[in-house]
């Protein structure tokens, strides 16, 4: 029997025109891999991947050239990303200036573990609660609104991204009044997964039928970004990607 194994694409175009093609699929029980397609006439396949393989609690990550037979250069092989480390990524998305996570040097050291645990739960209890009776910015009807609401509630498999209605979304004002109206979380019912604004302080409010709501700092939400795209790999397969005229070099 033929195993169906989970598969995403992001599709990036600039209105019918189609830029890149990102797929994130896994092809066993222990890999998974990323590969981006461009619109270049002479590279639209780059040939290469990034893969992710599960190794005694630690994900390897390696660029793998597909065209290549010899296996010796057929693997990049990079820094390993140990399970203390997926631990800190999680935990820091909860983080905050007063409060940041506590360290974990071993996942066999059951103090570490437990701090980490009490920390997360002390954390988490703040970031998710039920609906309140505090205001909030949500989307007016609009373009904008509708890239928004497509992105977290469309197909989970095949996300479609218009970088030209994309655009938009750089120049909105979370305190602009002629993008957003104020309701009361209590008061709101989405239709779907709704993202809404705190001003005071600056919240990322994620809203969904019945469910509570998770608010998160907007500056950890950015940082936590930001330590996503220094992962081994990830600067690694953007320059392979550049170096075959996939993606535009900066330079």
């Amino acid at each position: 029997m033929t195993i169906k194994r989970p598969k995403k694409k992001i599709t990036i175009r600039s209105r019918n025109l189609f830029l890149l093609q990102v797929l994130h699929k896994q092809i066993s029980e222990f890999e998974t891999i990323i590969k981006v397609y461009g619109d270049s006439p002479r590279f639209p396949d780059p040939y290469v991947h990034l893969g992710l393989v599960k190794e005694e609690g630690k994900w390897v990550p390696h660029l793998t050239n597909e065209r290549e037979s010899d296996p010796a250069h057929r693997h990049q092989f990079l820094s390993p990303v140990s399970s203390e480390e997926s631990i800190r990524l999680f935990l820091l998305l909860f983080s905050a200036p007063n409060s940041p996570p506590p360290r974990v040097s071993s996942i066999e050291n059951k103090e570490e573990m437990e701090e980490a645990w009490r920390w997360l739960k002390a954390r988490v209890s703040k970031a998710i609660h039920p609906p309140q009776h505090k205001m909030i910015r949500i989307f007016k009807q609009g373009p904008v609104r509708d890239i928004v609401v497509g992105l977290l509630n469309g197909n989970p498999d095949a996300i479609d991204i218009d970088m030209e209605e994309a655009k938009q979304l750089k120049y909105t004002g979370i305190n602009d009044p002629e993008n957003f109206e104020l309701r009361f979380e209590d008061d709101f019912e989405p239709m779907g997964l709704e993202l809404g604004f705190l001003k005071h302080p600056q919240r990322a409010v994620f809203l969904s039928p019945g469910k509570p709501v998770v608010e998160l700092r907007m500056d950890t939400v950015w940082a936590w970004i930001e330590e996503l795209l220094k992962m081994p790999g990830v600067q690694e397969l953007l320059k392979e990607l550049e170096r075959k005229g996939i993606l535009k070099s900066k330079g």
